[in-house]
Parts: structure tokens; sequence; C-alpha cells
């Protein structure tokens, strides 16, 4: 049995069609995402979303007929929509009231009748779900006291009828043919079954209400995060208890071919399920789609990529102007992805094509338990993580990591929103940020009031359309979702009153919300990140006009990424990323201590941390309460160096800063802010922001120099932030690095002169300088004796090494050495290099081609 779905939401319309009626609405959006949400987690996989400007009435028919072609007997097909509704003259007779009942789609309406048809074209004995949160209310222009106009000044989704028939009549040619065309069906004919549930009935109004329509909301609550128990007309009761029937009446009704083992199941699923003790927990990661390798030819010949002996051509995605393509192994019973990757290299060279670059599509460990950290921490009163720095007055401004005594972000934000003639230039050319995470999270004291929804894009696979929201699908791991959401928030929260979680508080709960911000899907949850992934992700946030990136996330080095840092930065745009945060015990999993990447790479402005003490966020340099620390997620803290790089790397503030928490698992019935959020993933969007401040306030004199667009742009921003932070964090350099973030400072900091600015190395493959010194030392030598092996070889070698040190808690004293010094490994005595021979042989996760190498002395 498979599960199909289709969710559509319209915040407004195309005015042309509608006669200047745009039809705003909040929340319409946010239902879609909600329904898409429990299709997820009911094991939806394949889904789409129209939202908006995407919603036409031929995108929307062409998705449907889709899923008729798809679905077969048994299968289900659920479609939602969220939009208004309306009605336009009956021409087929097959209205009690002489109306027919319209969706409005982006650039016309879409008459049931339509949809009706569209139904007839399902195979006999498929079950179609639909749930429509939208006004089909009959006879209100009749009503005395104008109901309809009352309901529209409360949120109501109609567009009333006095509206519909000018726009009917403005397009009757359009609307009379499609009805003309559409022939005649009797609904109790129909070889399928079809539950409709509906958000009113026809003497009644759907309104809006808190972050989603009022419908949406109720069929949220009733259904309980997957908890309900019971059929389909149970749950109609369910939804019944929590929607005020005073301002709404919904309706469910069957049409169709009669269905008792439909009727029967649980909603929104393929088969009837005994319910049992709900157990969530997060399973164990698996690569279920095999080694992939990325493979980069340059300008050089692609010819014969068909004709391959071992790997076959999967795909190519396109970076700027070049291709990328994936290859996977032919054999079923792949090696290591290292081995993997040679193999097609040597396959390459024994055909005469010259690549550029092989690698593997790897999972990149990131800053895992970065949430799970602070949910099993002890708390103060329940609001802060206790075993480190935190406001100890009762009375608090959650919002202290940007007040003048810290990050100075409030005064620097306050200073440009009032300033007029600013925001009229920021209007006209605004500052547009790019989010790398989870992706965001659609409630309304979470969302940036700018945020790109129609821009918003995930990289995830599977997930190819334009869409980047972090649903929810709970699990043992509180992190799985969420950390989008959070640190979307800290960058550019918009202005709340009273949320949930923070009810004396009124304000903004971001740094920068007069920005644009993309948010910019690149995984599931925290730990792991592929590597086409973020890649692709820095290209498309460059493409759409994004100024800065920021990431809050850091893992192992790759050679794409090292290529798309280049690009940014080469075209005017700064990126911020964590150094990513380790344990001092109690966790298995294993993450060194120094700079994770893409922070590490020059070009990048590493993101670490310096708490509400002002000392650096690391255990050791830190005085707070050192006999009160214990074991858990509170032993976590920021990475830091080697000294060598952390040249590029300044602090923002960490831990014990405002958190949406998403996670509903024994919370309160909806999102909330908690006062535990942490990592080096809070400090990262603190400065990203002040980099975006920055550039606002001084865009004249940047394009007067000619800076934008171009590397110094990016060097201005940093020297701005770099020689402006607090003079008394400079003691802690090898902690903080540049220092910590002091944002009006910053902006009154001029661009330097072009001649000041000096262009920063180019990211590239870590370990590759020191690769053949390292050779050199163990006395590898080819098959034949001669000491010499070719560039992409070498390279790859470096590659694979650069992210052996990341991983592997034996390497770990490598981990700490500056890769890009020839001589660095000079530290390291003959019993040391030897033992990381054997370290290297020892471990399952090192390559077959790396190891013969090695051992080749």
């Amino acid at each position: 049995m498979n599960l199909y779905s289709l969710h559509i939401g319209l915040n407004q319309v195309e005015t042309t069609h509608y006669n200047n009626w745009d039809g705003h609405l909040k929340h319409a959006e946010a239902d879609a995402f909600a329904m898409y949400q429990i299709a997820s987690n009911q094991g939806f996989k394949d889904s789409l979303i129209l939202l908006t400007k995407n919603a036409t009435r031929k995108k929307i028919l062409v998705a449907i007929n889709k899923l008729a072609k798809k679905a077969k007997a048994g299968d289900v097909v659920w479609i939602s929509y969220s939009g208004h509704g309306s009605f336009i003259p009956d021409m087929n007779g097959d209205e009690d009231n002489n109306l027919d009942e319209t969706w409005c789609c982006y650039d016309g309406m879409l008459i049931d009748d339509e949809l009706l048809h569209c139904w007839s074209q399902f195979r006999a004995g498929v079950r179609i779900v639909l749930v429509s949160d939208s006004c089909h209310s009959g006879d209100i222009a009749k009503a005395e006291d104008d109901p309809a106009w009352v309901a529209q000044q409360k949120g109501a989704k109609f567009l009333p009828i006095e509206k519909s028939l000018p726009i009917y009549k403005a397009n009757q040619a359009f609307y009379d043919k499609i009805l003309a065309d559409l022939p005649p069906i009797d609904p109790k004919n129909l070889a399928v079954r079809v539950k409709q549930f509906g958000g009113c009935n026809e003497n009644s109004f759907s309104y809006e209400g808190d972050g989603n329509g009022a419908f949406t909301i109720a069929i949220k609550t009733a259904w309980q995060n997957g908890a309900f128990e019971g059929d389909y007309a149970m749950f109609f009761q369910a939804i019944q208890q929590h929607i005020d029937l005073n301002m709404q009446q919904p309706v469910y009704l069957n049409i169709g071919a009669k269905d008792d083992a439909f009727d029967a199941l649980q909603p929104f699923s393929a088969e009837k399920k005994e319910r049992q003790t709900l157990i969530i927990d997060t399973p164990k990661r698996e690569d279920t789609e095999g080694v992939q390798l990325l493979v980069d030819f340059g300008t050089a010949s692609k010819a014969n990529l068909q004709d391959m002996q071992t790997h076959q051509q999967e795909t190519i995605y396109v970076v700027g102007q070049k291709e990328i393509v994936v290859f996977t192994p032919k054999s079923k019973s792949a090696n290591n992805a290292w081995d993997e990757a040679h193999a097609l290299y040597d396959d390459f060279k024994a055909k005469g094509v010259n690549v550029r670059f092989i690698e593997p599509d790897s999972h990149h460990p990131t800053t895992s338990l970065e949430i799970l950290s602070q949910s099993k921490a002890a708390v103060v009163a329940e609001t802060f993580l206790s075993t480190w720095p935190h406001p100890k007055t009762t009375i608090y401004d959650p919002l202290w990591h940007l007040s003048a005594d810290y990050s100075q972000l409030a005064e620097a934000r306050d200073s440009l929103m009032n300033d007029a003639d600013f925001m009229v230039k920021q209007a006209k050319k605004p500052i547009r940020i790019a989010h790398i995470d989870t992706g965001y999270f659609p409630y309304k004291d979470f969302m940036p009031e700018k945020l790109l929804t129609g821009l918003c894009k995930s990289f995830v696979e599977g997930e190819e359309q334009n869409l980047a929201f972090d649903y929810v699908k709970g699990g043992l791991l509180p992190e799985t979702q969420g950390h989008g959401a959070a640190t979307l928030a800290i960058l550019a929260g918009p202005k709340v009153n009273a949320p949930n979680g923070l009810k004396d508080f009124s304000g903004y709960v971001g740094a920068i919300p007069f920005a644009e911000v993309i948010s910019i899907r690149i995984q599931d949850c925290v730990d792991l990140v592929k590597t086409r992934a973020f890649e692709q992700a820095v290209y498309y946030a460059v493409e759409q006009g994004c100024e800065v990136i920021t990431m809050s996330m850091a893992g192992a080095p790759s050679r794409r990424w090292a290529d798309a840092v280049n690009f940014a930065y080469e075209n005017g745009v700064t990126i911020v990323s964590a150094t990513g945060n380790s344990w001092r015990k109690g966790f298995a999993k294993y993450l060194p201590k120094s700079v994770l990447f893409p922070a590490r790479f020059e070009r990048v402005i590493g993101a670490a941390g310096v708490t509400y003490s002002k000392q650096p966020y690391v255990f050791d340099a830190n005085d707070w309460e050192k006999g009160a620390k214990m074991a858990g997620g509170v032993d976590m803290q920021g990475n830091f160096g080697p000294d060598e790089q952390m040249h590029h790397v300044m602090s923002a503030y960490t831990p014990n800063l405002l958190w949406a928490e998403t996670d509903q698992k024994n919370k309160p019935s909806k999102p909330y802010y908690e006062m535990t959020g942490g990592g080096t993933s809070s400090a990262t969007p603190q400065i990203a922001a002040a980099a975006a401040m920055w550039i606002a306030r001084h865009r004249a004199e940047l394009e007067y120099k000619g800076y934008n667009g171009t590397w110094r742009q990016v060097e201005a921003v940093r020297k701005a932030l770099f020689e402006t932070t607090a003079p008394d964090s400079h003691q802690y350099f090898t902690y903080m690095g540049r220092g910590s973030l002091q944002t009006v400072n910053a902006l009154n900091y001029a661009p330097a002169d072009a001649a000041d600015l000096t262009k920063s190395a180019e990211a590239e493959t870590p370990f590759l300088p020191l690769i053949r010194t390292l050779f050199s030392l163990l006395g590898a030598k080819s098959g034949n004796g001669e000491r010499s092996m070719d560039d992409v070889k070498t390279e790859m070698f470096a590659l694979e090494m650069a992210q052996l040190v990341i991983s592997e808690p034996a390497l770990e004293a490598f981990s700490t050495i500056d890769f890009q010094n020839p001589n660095a490994l000079a530290a390291f005595s003959a019993s040391e290099l030897a033992a990381f021979k054997v370290n290297i042989q020892n471990s399952p996760n090192v390559s077959e081609t790396l190891k013969r190498a090695l051992a080749n002395t």
C-alpha cells in the first residue's frame, strides 16, 4: 500500500485575475506545512507542497493528475488545501443553490466540478482524503447583518459573492468553457471513496487562528502528534471538540464507492493499526543509498563516462558553471568509499580521461547532541543551564546577549531601524542572508518577518522541491529537528508579545529582523551533513544574491566544500560558520576539540563562544562554579585551536540564550521558548547578523570603492569586526580568537582602503601541504619503488587523511596541528609517527588503498 499527498497553501492571490483583490492571509502556508508534517510522520513517501505563487490552477490540476496515474487500489491519496473559498454561478445545474463552490488558486478559481472530475480519473479502489481549511458558505448575501463582512474582519477565509461575481463576469468565457468541457459526473458512481473534511458548513466561515487556521489547529490538536486512536468518524468527533462551534462548524462527508475497510482505518494510514504504547525513538542512521562518488572533471573531456568497468554514472548536478557527475559502484558489495574513489580514478586514468578530483559524498559528523545537552542539563529554576554562567537575578532580560554590555546587537539594530533614511535605502536594496541549517519551523513567533519562503530550498535528497520546512518527527534525541528554527530566531526572529515560555517579554527576539532571509535546508538533523548538500547550498545562496551566509554546523573537510567557500569569497559573500563543539566526558560519540570545517578554512569567519561571565566557552578557561560541573550534556563546550587557525575566528555569546523549542514531547501544546540555548550554534548567527548590519550600513561606501561582489567586501567586513572586538577578551586568543563581538563599535568602523585589505589564503584540501612530508617521513613508495604519486592521488590521500584525524579518536593529536603548514609534523617524534601508522593500519574506517600506500615502506 502506498501513501501519496499534496498540500496547498495560499497566503495571497494574483491581483490581475481577482480585480485588485490580493486575498491576504497570514497562516495558509503554515497550514500546508502542518499537514505535510503529519504526512511525513505517517510515512507518506511521495508528498508535494504548492505554496502561493506555485499554487496555480494548472500546477494543482497537474499534481492531482499525476497522483491519479500513480495510485492503485488500496493506496491512500491525501490532498489538503488552505486558502480562500468562494462561489461562481452554477452552469450545469448540479447545485441546489445554483452556485458552484471554488478554491481561490493563485491565478484563478478552481471549481468543485473540476475536482469531482479529478476523482473520476483515479483507479477503482483508491482511497482519497480531502482536507479543506477554507470557507464554503452559502446564502450569506441575503443575510440582513452582512455576516460575510463581519467574518472577514475576524480573518475568515472567504471571497464574498459580491466580489466573486465581478471576477466571474470579467473571466466568464474562461470559466464557462471549463464547465462546458467537463462531462457530467454523478458522485454516487465514483469508483473511489472520497473522505472530505471541510473547515465549515455552508452557513459558517473558516477563520485564521494563532499560527494556523482554526480548523488546522483543531486537526493538529485532535491528532495528538500521532497518538490519536480511532477511525475517521471518531477523528472528526475529536476535531469538533477542539474548535469553537459558535464560530465555525466543520463538515465530514463521504462520497463515491462504499469502502468499509477505508472507513475503519486510522486517519492518514494505509492499514488498520493496533494501537500500542507510543515509543518515540530515533533509529540509527544508515546510508541506504550506498557509496556515491563526486567527480569534478574541471575542463577535461568527459568521453566514455558510460563505458566504465567498475562504476556507472547516476546523475549530474550543477554548481556555478561547473557540472559535478555522481557515480556509483556497479557491484552491490561496495568497498570502503575511498577505495571506490581510487578504483574509479584508476579506471579513468586507464582510459585516458583526466579528472580534477574524486571524493565520496560522505556523511560528515558535525556538532551533534547540542540540544540533547540542554535537555539533560541541571537548570536553575528550570530556566538556565546551571553549569555555565547565567543571569542570577529572578528578573532577567531573555535577550541579554544582545545588550550593550555584551554583543551590542540590540543597540545597533534599533539605531538602524529608527533611522528613516536608512530604512528607505534598505527597502530599495535590502541586505539578504542565507541561513544554512535544518530548515525553518512555520510558527509565527519563530519565523523572521522577512523570510523569503518562495526562495527557501532543501538540498536533502528526496526533497527536491523548493522547500526548507523542518517538520518535527520527535525522537529520543531532541535535536533531531528544530535546530534551524532556533538559530533562525536568534538571527532574525520577529517581534513577539509574551510568546509561549516568555510571558513577560515583548519585543524583537532576533538580532537583524529587517534583513531578508533565505532558509536553506541541508540535512534533517544536526549530527550529519552530506558533502554535496553544503556545496549546493553555498552556490545557491550566492546565486540568490545573499551577501552573508550563516551556518551553525561544523564537520570534517571536503574538496567540494573548499571550492564552494572560494566561490562565495570571490563573489563578495561573507561566510560565518560554527567552530564546533566537543565534550569533556559522558558521550561515546567522538568529536575533536579543535576547530572544525568549514570554519577552519581561512576565508570563513569561525564563530567561537564567550559566556555570560565574558570568559571563553571552554571549561578549562572558565572559572564558573567548577565544583558544580556534572556529567551529561552540560559537559559540552566550544572548540578552539590550533592557534594558527584562530586569527580568523571571533566569539559571540553562549550558552543560556533564548532557544526556540519545537520538540513538543511532554511539553506545552505548541512551540515555546526556553533559556537553554547553547553551543557555538547560538554564537554563529550573532556574528552573521553583525556582518549583515555592517554591509547594510556601509553599502554606499562599499559600492563607491568597488568592493561589492568581490573578495574585498568580505575582507572589509572581517576587518571591521576583528578590529573592534572587546579589548578585555584579547587575553583569551587561544580560545576566542580575535575577541568578542562589539556590533556598535563595528558599525562605526569605516570600510578600509583597498591597500589595507589582504586576500586570505585560498581554501584547499586540508593536509595537502604536508601529505608529501608525511609520506616521506613514513618512507612510502609507489609500486615500482619510486617516490612519486600523481597530484590527484596525492590530494585524495590528503583529504582522506584530514577526514580521519577529525573522526578517529586515536588520531586526535594530529587534528590539532596546522594542516596547511608543511613543517607541522616536525613536532612529532619518530615513535609518535610510527604509532600514527599503526593506528591507520588498525582502523576499520581507513581505505585499503591508503593502508597499502603507508605499508609500502
